[in-house]
């Protein structure tokens, strides 16, 4: 049986603020007067390409923002760099390694031997190195080659199984072999 031992969170270290500081970043540096952040409909197509710039900023040290027509017809072009990006959020992502320390004074089982990363702000570089240092700090590997969406299926299998079918539950799971479908088995109440 699977038990959580821990958690934590931060309301304000998540994706909606690092949005809400990249568009105040791009408000300051507009090259127009009108504000966008006035505008629900500005607001909008601006946090599309905010969404999309740092999805870029993942992989790639710069990533552009533009939106054609944003307000009272003025396009906006930005290119936002991996520093800028850094420089706006760094105050959000300060808070992890108080998180990290939370949950394992919490669980009381000590430090993790390897820590999998999986989505959300795991993907993001300078959250990386801050994840690392916390790990190298206690001899642990940082893995970030977990596939989003098997990571996601294979929580959520495991979840059913404990709950409806433990003896079906089969643990390690292996993250490199494919997905087996197992045979359907018959429910107690329909067997003759």
């Amino acid at each position: 049986v699977l038990e959580e031992v821990a958690a934590a969170s931060n309301v304000f270290a998540c994706g909606d603020e690092v949005e809400h500081r990249v568009m105040h970043w791009c408000e300051r540096r507009k090259p127009f007067q009108e504000s966008m952040l006035a505008s629900k409909p500005a607001l909008f197509k601006l946090r599309k390409e905010v969404r999309a710039a740092i999805k870029t900023l993942t992989v790639a040290e710069e990533a552009m923002i533009e939106v054609d027509s944003v307000v009272a017809g003025n396009d906006l072009l930005l290119m936002l760099t991996l520093e800028d990006f850094d420089r706006e959020c760094d105050d959000i992502f300060d808070c992890i390694p108080a998180l990290i320390q939370q949950v394992v004074q919490e669980a009381g089982l000590g430090f993790p031997e390897e820590m999998v990363l999986v989505g959300g702000a795991t993907r993001i570089l300078s959250v990386q190195k801050k994840i690392g240092r916390i790990a190298g700090l206690h001899s642990a590997s940082v893995k970030k080659t977990v596939d989003l969406d098997r990571a996601v299926s294979q929580g959520l299998a495991t979840v059913c199984a404990v709950v409806f079918d433990p003896p079906a539950l089969r643990v390690p799971f292996r993250p490199t072999r494919p997905l087996v479908e197992l045979p359907r088995r018959t429910p107690p109440s329909q067997v003759a």
